[in-house]
């Protein structure tokens, strides 16, 4: 059995995700003196994470300005953690923050995409890339999976 780099980066995230799972659960008990509400918010949450990833990379894919608004979220709770010994602020007002930042984000998002057409988003429909031949000398057109096919010569032939 052989396994390639990319299954041993995986293996490496698993394991790391176990560990801070384990950390994050050890925390929560402490915290929380209800360990079933700890332990099951711990677990739903390792379990809808990875959703969430494939719901984040659409929202980023769609507004296109969105990832400013994220760096901006992270520049504001890296200076609050700095300067916590100085002020601290509600959380309230931390989630309204957030709100305005990320809502603001995708309001720039939208006008630039429908006043100015400026769409940094990738749009699966039509390329810029240059055509793609096959070893036949036709051009493939087709989604990104059906060049990839073509270029390693793994095309099906329509008869």
């Amino acid at each position: 059995m052989t396994i390639s780099l990319l299954g041993l980066v995986i293996c490496c995230l698993l394991v790391t995700n176990f560990f801070l799972e384990i950390d994050i659960v050890l925390t929560k008990i402490e915290e929380i003196p209800n360990a079933y509400i700890s332990f099951t918010s711990s677990a739903l949450a390792a379990f809808a994470l990875p959703e969430l990833y494939l719901v984040g990379q659409a929202l980023l894919k769609q507004f296109n300005m969105l990832k400013y608004g994220i760096c901006i979220v992270l520049i504001l709770l890296g200076i609050q953690m700095l300067l916590s010994n100085f002020f601290s602020l509600s959380p309230g007002l931390d989630c309204i923050i957030i709100a305005t930042v990320l809502l603001g984000s995708i309001v720039v998002s939208l006008v630039l995409n429908e006043c100015f057409g400026y769409s940094d988003a990738i749009d699966s429909s039509s390329s810029t890339a240059s055509p793609v031949r096959s070893d036949d000398g036709n051009e493939v057109v087709g989604n990104e999976t059906a060049r990839a096919e073509s270029m390693l010569g793994n095309t099906s032939q329509n008869g």
